[in-house]
């Protein structure tokens, strides 16, 4: 079993590259794109977000702790995997086609309609997000392996191909490798560790898994529409220069929490595993010491962002 170390290190890696390679590439995007093509993107991103968050009745944190009890029975295992992925693939799909629908209808959505094609892949892509099966396994390494390989991509789009203000499509498509290509490799390096089965999608077993995922999925909607609504907004009421200015302090603040975040991530295999093989001792040990080093963090991190501020 990889140790809690090793995982919080790949997982604060894994978090820090979503957030910082944005960072080292803004300075060549800000010269070459400007605030107004960048702030496009960045509301697409947004737009799209909403629609990602509202068809994640399967929360993935829901679906890696439930996992994570059954993860050394294999048929169960296989079992539960199979059932929740043609679940969400079905809300997948329907969303993707209110998406669509939308993005011809919006006057601002179709200003830039293939703009928000290129963004809206990122519904197709979630359809084969999986990570939550190696976060069950506590697979962390594999996960940041594909998304380094994915940033690294990603990053040579922009130098190669974004030269000018109209290029904001190439961003956008970068964007889609460094954020939506991961889930796609992942599925297919996933038949090590689980299998397909034939899902028997029962009415009552449907009703069961979206009413525990529930509580699950409205923390998700809560989070998102409080971090996207901000720059929503923006795009819609005083136009995509600000959108762009804005999106740069607040990557900072996402570096900032990653951090401390990630150890959260990290734990909860962990400690449902414990739980659920009614390990109490160790999983109270292991609960009490993940919130004093989160204090440690964070306290420290909150005081320099107000410093810089």
């Amino acid at each position: 079993m990889i140790s809690i170390k090793k995982n919080y290190i790949f997982n604060t890696v894994y978090i820090i590259l979503n957030t910082l390679i944005p960072l080292i590439t803004i300075p060549y995007l800000n010269r070459t794109l400007g605030p107004e093509s960048m702030g496009k993107v960045t509301f697409a991103i947004s737009f799209v977000m909403y629609f990602s968050t509202f068809s994640g009745l399967i929360n993935p944190v829901f679906a890696m702790r439930e996992l994570a009890k059954i993860r050394n029975l294999h048929q169960q295992k296989n079992k539960l995997f199979s059932f929740l992925f043609f679940l969400n693939m079905i809300i997948k799909l329907f969303t993707l086609i209110v998406y669509l629908l939308l993005i011809f209808i919006l006057e601002k959505t179709k200003e830039n309609t293939f703009l928000f094609i290129i963004i809206g892949t990122h519904l197709v892509f979630e359809i084969f997000s999986i990570e939550w099966v190696y976060q069950a396994h506590e697979e962390y390494g594999k996960i940041v392996g594909m998304n380094i390989f994915c940033k690294v991509l990603s990053l040579l789009i922009i130098f190669l191909a974004v030269k000018t203000q109209r290029d904001y499509n190439f961003y956008a498509l970068s964007s889609i490798v460094a954020m939506s290509l991961p889930f796609m490799l992942n599925f297919l390096l996933k038949r090590r560790m689980i299998l397909f089965q034939k899902p028997d999608l029962i009415p009552s077993q449907v009703f069961f898994y979206l009413k525990s995922s529930f509580p699950f999925y409205l923390l998700a909607l809560f989070a998102n529409f409080f971090s996207n609504i901000d720059k929503l907004l923006g795009g819609f009421l005083i136009g995509n220069t600000y959108v762009g200015l804005y999106s740069i302090a607040d990557k900072i603040i996402l570096l900032s929490t990653s951090f401390s975040t990630s150890l959260t991530t990290v734990l909860i295999p962990r400690i449902t595993y414990l739980y659920y093989k009614n390990e109490l001792e160790d999983f109270y040990t292991k609960l009490v010491k993940a919130f004093k080093f989160i204090l440690f963090l964070t306290f420290p991190l909150m005081v320099g962002i107000f410093i810089v501020a």
